[in-house]
């Protein structure tokens, strides 16, 4: 049965646009959406980048009215203008950050009206100007407020005087990872007692155990084609430098005569979003790519089939404040590989790298038939740990205690 109250988020890009941030909060929507109104104000990038680059944005979605998702026009004018003065200072100093990440979007009477009847605000997505924006309307019309930062331990994210107020602000701060809450406190005053840990891994129990079932069949099925020397390394994300897909390159220069050497054939399959720095991942790829050993995908309309094609997962990306599909590789039964410095690392400690030899130690050693079988083994018992349910009940009853 629904309550009355409402809730409003506020999100830089919200689905179809892809991102692992955007899939939280359209489960987090769907989970709130049982009980409260819940209302999404977003803009129409397809990705952050399209408030960079001006492209990429989406198209009009017929379902969005009937689910109250509000796709604001952006103020081209503004966004345009601190594009260009706070480029060059951008990446060492945060003073800036919300103004540059933008959205700067235009809020119509419609949408104030939306806000001010709200009884609740959550704002998501540091370093943009929406997660900002979160604060100022919830303080400018006495609204309560919940934060998902999913903070990066990155420059630009830090020494912000505009998130301070919005984290001075809030009610409570949702952090991801053990990881990011440490970051987080180290790089901004907080009140701890503010602060819940509220990981989100996509799987309910049921849906766990049912995979588990199939873990032997599919662990072997993969396995299969390793002995036959075809290994298939995969990663799925934003096809940007953020994620620090140079680790790909850096590798195979390094190692491919290696493997080649010993006979094996080496796929790396990329697969999401295209942005405005995806031109260059390909240019630096580009002999690979000639040679059809990675293969850029950015058109997949099935994820589960792309993660058919991987036995091995690997995620270099440092910029994260979970890696959401590390949680979906380790649930499609593969070994998952991690950098040291993701937040994910908490939970994979003996499944990570900092350097492309340790990469090269960890991928050889999974490679082993006992090893492979072991590592999916292993790595399944944590979607337990973070199963689904465990975060729809921390929302839900933080949420009702709010309200």
């Amino acid at each position: 049965m629904l309550d009355n109250k409402i809730v409003t988020i506020f999100i830089h890009c919200f689905p179809p646009a892809k991102g692992g941030l955007e899939y939280l909060i359209e489960e987090t929507k769907n989970i709130l959406d049982q009980k409260y109104t819940i209302h999404i104000i977003t803009g129409k990038g397809s990705t952050l980048d399209s408030y960079k680059t001006f492209k990429n944005f989406l198209p009009n979605n017929k379902t969005d009215k009937r689910n109250n998702i509000h796709r604001l026009k952006l103020n081209f004018f503004w966004q345009r203008i601190t594009n260009k003065f706070l480029n060059k200072i951008i990446l060492k100093f945060g003073f800036f950050s919300p103004f540059y990440f933008g959205p700067i979007l235009k809020y119509t009477p419609k949408i104030i009206n939306i806000i001010k009847k709200s009884d609740l605000i959550i704002g998501t997505g540091m370093p943009t100007k929406i997660f900002h924006d979160s604060y100022l309307f919830a303080k400018k019309y006495n609204k309560k407020l919940i934060l998902i930062p999913a903070y990066h331990n990155i420059n630009y994210y830090n020494n912000c005087p505009f998130f301070q107020k919005t984290l001075d602000y809030s009610s409570k701060i949702l952090y991801l990872t053990p990881l990011e809450k440490s970051q987080l406190t180290k790089n901004y005053k907080i009140n701890k007692k503010k602060l819940i840990q509220t990981t989100f891994c996509p799987y309910t129990i049921k849906q766990i155990k049912k995979q588990q079932t199939n873990l032997s069949k599919t662990a072997t099925k993969k396995f299969k084609r390793i002995q036959k020397k075809q290994i298939n390394i995969g990663f799925i994300g934003q096809i940007t430098l953020r994620k620090n897909l140079i680790v790909f390159k850096n590798y195979l220069d390094k190692y491919f005569s290696c493997w080649q050497g010993r006979g094996y054939k080496l796929k790396i399959h990329l697969s999401g979003a295209k942005t405005n720095s995806s031109d260059l991942i390909e240019k630096k790829l580009k002999k690979y790519i000639k040679q059809n050993i990675v293969k850029i995908n950015y058109n997949f309309k099935n994820k589960q089939q792309e993660y058919k094609k991987f036995d091995i997962f690997i995620n270099p990306s440092i910029e994260e404040s979970l890696g959401i599909v590390n949680f979906e590789a380790i649930f499609n039964i593969m070994p998952t590989i991690i950098h040291q410095r993701s937040p994910f690392s908490n939970f994979l400690p003996s499944q990570n790298f900092k350097t492309i030899s340790k990469l090269h130690k960890l991928l050889s050693q999974t490679l082993l038939q006992s090893a492979y079988k072991q590592t999916v083994i292993n790595q399944i018992s944590i979607l337990k740990k973070y199963n689904r349910t465990i975060y729809t009940n921390k929302l839900l009853n933080l949420v009702t205690r709010l309200l």
